[in-house]
């Protein structure tokens, strides 16, 4: 069941959907795009989801968005609601209310994937603030960590251009539970690879990403980025 949802999948700026096979462990990937527009003010506002698990707020920025978000609900349903802050009337005298365009809707009885390529614009991911659709980061940036039942392992997987006007950059990841931040030195050469442990939790994390500085992209990209996430990966901790 849904409202707020055209038939050819332009999204009103609210919208709602009840689907079938979701439960405590169940996750929806939420697939479509941000047009863009001239003159519209599309690009610059958020997208809200509101699942069974609390609120989510996501960019809703001008591209492709690919979004993987747990359900966890007490029943075999899914619900989610979807709230654009942008919105605007579509082009060539059709004037409907637009904030996006929905391409796949999909329920899972369990998180799909452990690996999530940030670096390709058609791959889903987590939830995620300060990241854009191709990897790249501003100095802070936020990414939800699913719940774990066990100890586990997060292994990010980075890229830092050798064309920075700085030679070298850290970045320290946190999350609650963990003593100290992890951190990396972002040098400019091959992939680099952040690896750190965190322990169980019943409940979603948020990894928070802090960078020292950050630098503009090249010409004529106008955007200034701290590095690149090319892939996170969560894998079992090994056994002590």
């Amino acid at each position: 069941e849904f409202v707020g949802a055209y038939e050819d999948g332009w999204l009103s700026p609210a919208s709602e959907f009840t689907l079938g096979g979701g439960g405590p462990a169940a996750w929806v990937r939420l697939r479509g795009f941000v047009p863009e527009l001239p003159g519209a003010p599309l690009g610059g506002g958020t997208l809200k989801v509101a699942l069974p698990t609390g609120d989510v707020e996501l960019p809703a920025t001008i591209g492709s968005f690919d979004w993987l978000l747990p359900v966890g609900s007490a029943d075999q349903l899914a619900r989610l609601r979807l709230d654009f802050s942008s919105t605007t009337p579509l082009p060539n005298h059709d004037d409907r209310p637009v904030g996006g365009k929905l391409e796949w809707l999909e329920v899972f009885p369990s998180l799909p994937t452990y690996t999530f390529e940030f670096g390709k614009p058609t791959s889903a991911r987590l939830a995620c603030q300060g990241i854009d659709q191709d990897g790249w980061f501003a100095r802070e940036a936020t990414v939800q960590l699913p719940p774990f039942a066990t100890a586990h392992e997060i292994v990010l997987t980075l890229e830092y251009p050798g064309w920075s006007e700085a030679k070298e950059m850290i970045l320290r990841a946190h999350w609650p539970g963990l003593a100290a931040p992890a951190q990396i030195t972002l040098v400019p050469g091959g992939p680099l690879t952040l690896r750190a442990r965190f322990g169980p939790s019943a409940t979603p994390r948020t990894l928070r990403l802090e960078s020292a500085g950050d630098f503009p992209l090249a010409a004529p990209d106008p955007r200034r980025r701290a590095g690149r996430l090319v892939q996170m990966e969560l894998v079992p901790a090994p056994t002590p």
